[in-house]
């Protein structure tokens, strides 16, 4: 008789187990796979805020090389103006160009406010 009641006891912890604890590991392992699955998202992939930022740094980027761009054309038609000072058509671009320069500068200000 001894033996039985053992077994039963036995069978009844077996019973206990796959009852409460396999459901636990289940649950545990589905939720360990929700938080995982939050935080690869969230390392991959960019936020709406992050992408603005990025976005107006390229803008900002963009605005600097354009100016030093138009600056690197200023000098040059300023040294061709001191070989030829009645060139009219270096006088014009130039004139346009720095007119472009004070735009781009104003609107790398502004950029650079709003960051």
């Amino acid at each position: 008789m001894p033996e039985s009641n053992n077994a039963k006891e036995d069978n009844a912890i077996a019973e206990w187990v796959k009852r409460n604890v396999s459901p636990l590991i289940t649950l545990a392992a589905f939720i360990t796979t929700l938080f995982g699955g939050y935080f690869w998202l969230d390392n991959n992939y960019a936020k709406a805020y992050e992408l603005a930022q990025l976005e107006q740094r390229f803008e900002i980027k963009l605005t600097s090389d354009s100016i030093q761009g138009i600056n690197a054309r200023i000098w040059q038609l300023e040294d061709r103006l001191q070989q030829k000072s009645d060139d009219i058509t270096a006088k014009e671009e130039l004139r346009k160009l720095k007119e472009n320069k004070a735009n781009l500068e104003r609107e790398l200000e502004n950029l650079q406010r709003s960051r």
